[in-house]
This record gives structure tokens, sequence and C-alpha cells, in this order.
């Protein structure tokens, strides 16, 4: 399942798709520009999809190694650009080689051929091109990173990918959730993260936070840094140097990230942190057990 501003979308059994929500901008894939509040289907995609990935008001899917996109600022075609698609539209940059997709506020990424592509909203540079704050319309190689790229992850406004155990981002600093050693509040191009180290092996981004996963196997730990909870204790101040999250050291095996929280999976159990992860409505300043419903 993937979440987006308005809308939620589901991959089912034989990879089909089905979407529920805001559907104004054609979100929801199935021709229509209207909400709906049961689940539609999906029209058009030509095969399974292995991984689907929402924006605030948009929707892709990756369908063997190729993309496809419907919803706002997400479709090119042999005419031009496409402001807005209720039907998936393949998105000709990506027609093959992708492996991974990630998608944040308005921007979407994707990994193909160890390469990091990305296009669409660009409010604080989250994009990467190093141009100023516009719509870019159609994917793009991000220049700049070192090659053999592992993962590509995407925050509310920065994105951040993973280069042989080295950590870039790209995109707004305001918390400074990309990068401690300067004061710039916007990154428009990829900058290697001095001081989180070359031994990442995973990395996760929240809307202004981010965590890596580091260390050998059976012998990791996770650091946060950014604004909010980041796990360490404490929950009044932006985190200006890499915090060590508390409790989640040893066999560390998963990070993720949502909008607020982050979430690790130690020793087979899931240990999150931040807003709204907890039985009350606050922050969690260090990692508790969730247990399935």
């Amino acid at each position: 399942m993937a979440s987006g501003g308005g809308h939620a979308c589901s991959v089912h059994d034989g990879g089909t798709v089905r979407c529920v929500g805001a559907g104004y901008l054609g979100q929801l894939g199935n021709g229509q520009r209207q909400t709906s509040f049961s689940a539609v289907d999906v029209v058009g995609l030509p095969g399974a999809v292995d991984q689907l990935v929402l924006t605030q008001d948009s929707s892709c899917a990756l369908v063997g190694d190729a993309v496809y996109c419907w919803g706002s600022h997400a479709t090119v075609s042999d005419a031009g650009f496409t402001l807005e698609s209720t039907l998936p539209l393949l998105q000709p940059e990506l027609s093959s080689g992708v492996t991974q997709l990630t998608a944040g506020r308005h921007q979407r990424c994707a990994l193909k051929a160890g390469e990091v592509w990305c296009w669409g909203g660009n409010e604080d540079g989250e994009v990467g091109d190093g141009l100023p704050p516009y719509i870019r319309k159609t994917p793009f190689r991000v220049p700049g990173i070192d090659a053999g790229v592992d993962a590509v992850v995407a925050g509310y406004l920065h994105t951040c990918a993973l280069a042989n155990g080295d950590l870039w981002c790209w995109g707004s600093n305001r918390a400074r959730q990309i990068w401690w050693g300067t004061t710039a509040l916007l990154l428009l191009q990829p900058l290697k993260v001095q001081g989180a180290g070359n031994d990442i092996v995973a990395v996760a981004a929240a809307n202004r936070a981010t965590c890596v996963l580091k260390g050998p196997e059976g012998a990791r730990s996770v650091q946060c840094w950014g604004s909010g909870a980041v796990g360490d204790g404490l929950t009044t101040q932006n985190r200006t140097q890499p915090a060590t999250v508390i409790g989640v050291h040893g066999n560390v095996t998963k990070l993720v990230a949502s909008s607020d929280h982050f979430c690790a999976l130690v020793d087979g159990e899931l240990r999150c942190w931040g807003y709204l992860v907890g039985l009350g409505l606050g922050i969690e300043a260090t990692p508790i057990p969730i247990t399935a419903p």
C-alpha cells in the first residue's frame, strides 16, 4: 500500500492496483477527475505492478522495469508535457532499466542502472538539477553523485541517495535535515554528507529529518538528524549533529520513514519513534515497540 496527500492505492494479488480518495487531478487512475469514497481500479497498466509510490497529488507504478504515472505533473508523451493525466502513461526516459521508485511531496525519483533520475515539483531544489525552484517536467539524471547508487529515498522536500556507503542529499536544509555543516537553507545539487561516515547500509527520509543505518551486520546502529524527535530522548530542538537512536542497535535489518516518524526492525521486533507512533497523540522521543494488530 501507499498513501499520498489525499488518496491511497494498493497492489493486489496478480499485480493489479486500486485507489481511493481525492481524484480531482486524475490521481486515482480510473479515467475520472473526481473523488471516490470506495476503491476504484486503475485502468491501463500493461502488467503486474512491482512497486507503487504516491506524491501529494499523483501516483506512479513500476511495471517490470518501466515507470507509469498518473495525476498531477506526472506524465509526458510524444506531444510533450501533459499537466495531468487520469490514466497511467509511460515515462519515456524511464521505459526500461528501473529497479526502484521513491516519492516525496511533489518530487519523484527512480533508480536506473545505478543512477538517480528525478522529476516533478522542485520547490526547494529536491529534484537536484541545480536550477532555481520550478517544476521539472521530464525525468533527468541527477548529476554529481558517485557512480553505483544503491538506493534513493525522498523526504517531504529533500532527497537522498546511498552510493558505495556514502550519503548524498539535496533539497531543503531548513531543519538541517541534509547536513549540519552548512547554513544554506537550500541545496540545489547533491552534496556528499560529511561526517555521516562511509559505512551506511540504509537511509530513510521524513518531512524534516534523515536517519541512516550504519555498521556491519549484527552490530548496527541508527543515527538521525534534523527536526523533531530523532530517537535520542529529546523533542524540543533540531539536531545539528547526528544523534544515536536509543535502543536501536545490534541486529537491525530494516529502516523506514513516514512523514513524521521512523521505524526499525530490531531482532524481528518493530520499534518506532517520532510523531503519532504510540497509543497517544504526541511525540515518542525514544523508540517504542509496536505490536501488529
